[in-house]
């Protein structure tokens, strides 16, 4: 690729693709969140030393590869060590943190949750151009060995980049709790409070970066194309950006499998 193209340039090419080389359209409609780091990454290529380049990706001429078996599709195997080796590549070995703020961790999730994402990334009812082109070549039962997989996982602490400020973390208690009545915003625990139905995800010790993007992703109607997406739609619509950030700083505040409130239970306790 060219090293002179700007960086508008670079993000309409990686968004359209390019007619005629076999380069297709960012496949997840809507998910310039996903666009803009790969461009962030073709400006930083053209500097990069085959060195680091390795350390990037852990690969080294295709070496990782052909050691690994991630040998065909979009480059694991559709079973086994092997496709939970290519899930690790992001979301981290089961139990361990994630590599990147911007990814969920998986560990101790609800394997039904996991389960009808995958699906609905299969099925493009969700949209993400690094996990569809994933989810395309998983059949039903290795989607059920993957949730049941991770769900069975211990889950680990995520790093914190920077904390939150103890006011926007108690704003997002207030939020997750109680709602915003006036704002016709309900509180998140009403549905994530871990006692409900497990097709809601559970959000304790998830980072906030990944919670902030799909709130935003929910409130501008990216998400939107399964009745749970709707629900989701519905209530992220209502709210504002500072908002947003205070719920996600709240949960990521949590120790992962926490229960939203109980820290006031135990506080309860103590005196």
């Amino acid at each position: 690729m060219r090293d002179d193209f700007d960086t508008s340039e670079l993000f309409w090419i990686v968004q359209n693709g390019f007619k005629f080389t076999g380069m297709p359209a960012w496949p997840g409609e809507g998910r310039d969140d996903e666009v803009w780091p790969l461009v962030a990454y073709l400006e930083h290529l053209p500097e990069t030393s085959p060195e680091e380049f390795a350390a990037m990706t852990g690969d080294s001429g295709g070496t990782f590869r052909a050691q690994h078996g991630l040998d065909f599709g979009v480059g694991f195997e559709s079973s086994g060590e092997g496709l939970l080796r290519y899930c690790a590549t992001c979301h981290g070995e089961a139990g361990a943190r994630s590599v990147d703020g911007l990814v969920p961790a998986l560990a101790g999730q609800n394997a039904a949750y996991l389960r009808r994402s995958l699906e609905e990334y299969r099925q493009n009812r969700r949209q993400s151009g690094m996990m569809e082109t994933v989810a395309a070549e998983l059949d039903t039962d290795t989607i059920a060995e993957l949730a049941d997989h991770y769900s069975r996982a211990r889950p680990a602490d995520q790093t914190v980049e920077q904390r939150p400020d103890a006011a926007s973390i108690e704003r997002g208690r207030a939020i997750a709790l109680h709602g915003v009545p006036t704002e016709r915003v309900p509180p998140c625990a009403a549905c994530h409070s871990g006692t409900k139905s497990d097709q809601f995800p559970r959000l304790a010790g998830l980072s906030a970066p990944y919670i902030e993007v799909q709130l935003q992703l929910f409130h501008d109607g990216v998400r939107t194309q399964s009745p749970y997406a709707e629900i989701m739609h519905n209530v992220a619509r209502y709210m504002n950006r500072e908002e947003m950030e205070d719920v996600a700083a709240y949960l990521a505040s949590l120790p992962p499998g926490a229960v939203m409130g109980a820290e006031d239970v135990l506080a309860g306790e103590g005196r």
